[in-house]
């Protein structure tokens, strides 16, 4: 059985949440809440949803407005987190789905992380993880996620680009059942090396690595993408931009995320809080459909990666 938190509720969270339970059973998802928040949704949206069988009432009812996010609502999310955290140690359940959080919100009550990513991966004590971005076409794993762009170029390394290539090529020879998968590097720089500093000969070094497990691995600029899409089976990406924005695109609004280098299963949305739409029943809930089926196929196969 897996969880599903609500994320920042005065976003669409609790929407996209509730409208995407009613295609699973109850018996396979329970949602970490609490029922005033669901109610309000529910009168707010003006839609009837049977949400009992699925709630694990196990947070306070707080008040709130939608598309304001406060403190409370950030104390409710974290500690939503929290609770996801307790369960899966305990063994009591085997993974999680999360609705997208305020991240501006949730450092004002000391959360430390730029996302759920790294929560998750310190949680656990995991040292080696990464964000995959998953979609029909396009399936692409960060060396670098949520840094300022100045930022990136510090943060990189050849064991780094390396590490986050090979929890790539895991999921896609051991969940996504790929034999000899191909694996596309962007490079850092405009026109590969016409312009390297460097950086692209850390890629390389990535590369001679993992020439040690059997697939095909090359670097191409990522402007490239439009020509090569289809020819490969995963890219690694070196900073957020450079992988989410062809993501975002390509995901014909069903996008997923996915932690590698965790335990267990966790998957959330490809999208964000949606404050400007929040309680306007305008959310699209197919992402959130999307990341519960994924998380239902894998869960039991990702134990052993």
């Amino acid at each position: 059985m897996l969880l599903i938190t609500l994320g920042e509720i005065s976003g669409i969270g609790p929407e996209i949440v509730l409208k995407a339970i009613r295609y699973f059973s109850p018996k396979n998802i329970k949602i970490i809440g609490s029922k005033g928040v669901l109610e309000k949704t529910i009168k707010k949206l003006k839609i009837k949803i049977d949400y009992e069988p699925y709630l694990l009432e196990l947070l306070k009812d707080i008040d709130f407005q939608f598309g304001k996010p406060t403190k409370d609502t950030a104390y409710y999310a974290l500690n939503s987190l929290e609770i996801a955290v307790s369960l899966i140690k305990e063994k009591k359940y085997f993974g999680v789905i999360t609705a997208p959080i305020c991240k501006e919100n949730l450092r004002k009550v000391g959360f430390k992380y730029p996302g759920h990513t790294e929560f998750f991966a310190q949680s656990f004590n995991i040292k080696k993880y990464s964000l995959l971005a998953y979609t029909k076409y396009f399936k692409v794993a960060f060396v670098t996620l949520h840094l300022p762009l100045a930022n990136v170029k510090k943060e990189l390394n050849a064991k780094k680009i390396y590490d986050t290539a090979f929890l790539l090529y895991q999921f896609l020879s051991k969940i996504e059942n790929i034999r000899n998968p191909r694996i596309l590097f962007f490079s850092f720089n405009p026109h590969l090396f016409e312009f390297s500093l460097g950086e692209e000969e850390l890629i390389k070094r990535a590369i001679k690595e993992l020439a040690k497990f059997p697939g095909y691995y090359d670097i191409k600029p990522a402007d490239a993408l439009p020509y090569l899409l289809g020819n490969y089976d995963g890219y690694v990406a070196l900073y957020h931009d450079q992988g989410m924005i062809p993501a975002k695109l390509l995901s014909e609004g069903k996008g997923v995320n996915i932690t590698l280098g965790l335990p267990f299963i966790r998957t959330s949305p490809l999208h964000g809080v949606g404050l400007d739409i929040a309680g306007k029943n305008q959310a699209d809930e197919k992402s959130m459909i999307r990341a519960i089926e994924l998380a239902l196929k894998w869960y039991k196969k990702y134990k052993t990666i």
